[in-house]
């Protein structure tokens, strides 16, 4: 076994330990998919994260008119950060 292969298989082998085959948004288990981790239903589930959108926390802005591509939370509060993105918004594990 070559080096690549092996830290390959030692990180899939710490991930199994670290988060098991099972879904954590239903706990089913997770056979095949788009998504390693989570299973096809609650894949179809997540409410991933599209413009218009605020540049610098990520956060969905639908409707909202942005100045300077920023939403008014960060306008308001200034954040020490200058940018920021997620995929998906996060509305607990049971409810993905």
């Amino acid at each position: 076994m070559n080096f690549p292969q092996f830290v390959l298989q030692t990180g899939q082998a710490l991930l199994e330990i670290l988060m098991p085959g099972d879904c954590p948004g239903c706990g089913e288990p997770v056979e095949d998919g788009p998504f390693r981790r989570v299973c096809e239903l609650c894949a179809g589930n997540i409410h991933w994260i599209r413009r218009p959108f605020c540049d610098r926390c990520g956060l969905p802005s639908p409707g909202v008119d942005l100045v300077a591509r920023h939403c008014p939370h960060c306008r308001d509060l200034q954040p020490s950060f200058s940018k920021g993105r997620a995929l998906f918004l996060s509305t607990g594990v049971g409810s993905i």
